[in-house]
Parts: structure tokens; sequence; C-alpha cells
């Protein structure tokens, strides 16, 4: 991964060079190495950032746009599985402060389904352990509201199915069975099937 990433940059061909590095983030994610992961994913915005402001061409700019956007959620996620390692609250809060600023960074994020449905997605995930109500309220915004953001509607889908059962009583738990069903149904090919 690093080697792409150094290829990349030295054929002058950023889309490889950030595929690399978004490789590497994803192998100490992988490895749960999460501060590094988390600045991994940090330097790898700031790199795609880097690389969009001398991009020529629509074509590469989109691409270029589309892997800083893919960058930021995932940072986001990295913050959020720190937390769930250490079960610190001060992690969890970062982790819910990043997602809620999320849509402030710039016009990019603001315009975005994926950022759209990341944040109430992120922001869910944070609070489901404390308030698993307020949790299902913002994995179901996600679920309805940005549909086209498909791997985020997947992760809202098991998310709310976790929400429900954690609040209990059977018309939840048909509830979260039938949130499932619909995550098999629709998102047959995505890793949240398989958890």
């Amino acid at each position: 991964a690093d080697d792409l990433s150094k290829v990349g940059e030295t054929i002058k061909q950023p889309v490889w060079k950030i595929r690399g590095e978004r490789a590497v983030a994803d192998a100490l994610l992988k490895q749960e190495i999460y501060i590094e992961a988390v600045t991994a994913f940090e330097n790898l915005v700031s790199s795609a950032q880097r690389e969009l402001k001398w991009a020529k061409g629509d074509s590469l700019r989109k691409i270029l746009a589309k892997q800083e956007i893919e960058a930021a959620v995932a940072q986001g996620w990295a913050k959020v599985a720190m937390a769930e390692a250490s079960k610190s609250a001060s992690d969890w809060n970062k982790a819910k402060s990043y997602f809620e600023a999320l849509p402030k960074e710039s016009d990019t994020y603001r315009e975005s389904d994926e950022v759209a449905a990341a944040v109430l997605n992120g922001v869910g995930r944070c609070l489901l352990d404390s308030d698993p109500r307020a949790a299902l309220l913002k994995f179901t915004e996600a679920e309805v509201s940005h549909f086209t953001a498909r791997d985020e509607v997947a992760r809202a889908l098991y998310l709310k199915a976790q929400a429900l059962k954690k609040l209990g009583g059977s018309r939840n738990r048909r509830m979260a069975e039938q949130a499932l069903k619909d995550l098999r149904e629709f998102y047959p090919s995505s890793e949240w099937v398989k958890k």
C-alpha cells in the first residue's frame, strides 16, 4: 500500500497516491491501531484536499472529491472504533463531535448524501449505549432521508436493529427482525449483512 502511494506520487497519479494512503489507513484500523489509524485518515483527507486543489479536469476532480469524502467519513468511523475499544466517555464525545462538525467543514461535505447519512449514523452510534431511543431516530432518518448512500443505509439498518433490541419488547424485536430482513434483501453484498 505504501508502495502504491509512492508510485502514484512519483508518476504524478494522485488517485493512486490516495488509494495507497487509504490502504495504509484501513490496514491500521483493521489491526486495531486506532490512534495511528485516525491520524492516517486525517492525513488522507489533507492529501485529497491538496491534490484536489491542483487537479485538472472534471473527471479527476470528481474522483478526488469522492476519495476525500470517503476518507473524512472513514476518519469518523475510526474514532468510533477507538471509542468502542476504549469505552472511554472522552473518546465517545470526540467521535460524536467529529461527526457533528463534519458538514460544517466544506460545501462538498454539506452537499453529500454519504456525509449526511454518516453524520446521522455516527452520532446515533455514539448515543446507542446511553440513549437507544435517540439513536434509533438518527438511524431511521439516515435510512429514510439518504437512501442514495447505500453503504450508510445498510449500516443504518444494522444499527437500527441493534437500537430496537436494546429497547426491548416484542414489538421492537419484530421491528429489529424486519430491519435485518431489509438489510439482507436490499443490501445483500453489504459487510453489515455478515455481522
